[in-house]
């Protein structure tokens, strides 16, 4: 996915059919599973909304990127209030 990106097939955020098929049969040359295309695609969804929550994360105050480690680092507190702030906005959007 990152080489379409790269050479460009990734308008308007979204891959066309034609390259979601190219990236479905090098994935499935590569593994030992195959994988149909809304498999696929769903996989991509779920990786880009993880990102979308990570970086997000890493926007909050006292929250930083551990590059030895590849790990976030905050203090206690720092991650208690975040969570704090996330499980009262998922109970409010339910």
């Amino acid at each position: 996915m990152v080489n379409e990106v790269n050479k460009g097939n990734m308008d308007s955020g979204t891959f066309s059919t034609n390259t979601w098929r190219r990236i479905l049969l090098e994935v499935n040359s590569q593994g030992k599973r195959n994988f149909n295309l809304k498999q696929l695609k769903q996989k991509f969804n779920r990786l880009r909304a993880m990102h979308h929550e990570f970086s997000d994360l890493l926007k909050h105050t006292g929250f930083g990127w551990d590059v030895e480690t590849n790990t976030v680092h905050a203090l206690e507190e720092t991650w208690q209030n975040y969570i704090r702030v996330k499980i009262t906005f998922k109970l409010i959007t339910f």
